[in-house]
């Protein structure tokens, strides 16, 4: 049980990361568009 606890609380982490990092992508485009050059 500690196994299947511990890999659902490790893919909810991922997800939350995930969202928060698809946030903050967003964020970064919408105000600092210039930012794209240096890709």
């Amino acid at each position: 049980e500690g196994k299947d606890h511990f890999r659902e609380f490790l893919s909810e982490t991922f997800l939350r990361l995930s969202q928060r990092l698809s946030f903050a992508v967003d964020w970064i485009e919408t105000f600092l568009p210039d930012i794209q050059v240096l890709q």
